[in-house]
């Protein structure tokens, strides 16, 4: 269940930082 939080905060966090990373 630990890897499947920090699989999903990975996730979030991709999606976050994908399109701020395409606005810089």
């Amino acid at each position: 269940t630990a890897k499947q939080g920090l699989n999903c905060l990975l996730q979030i966090i991709s999606e976050i930082d994908l399109p701020v990373q395409k606005q810089e």
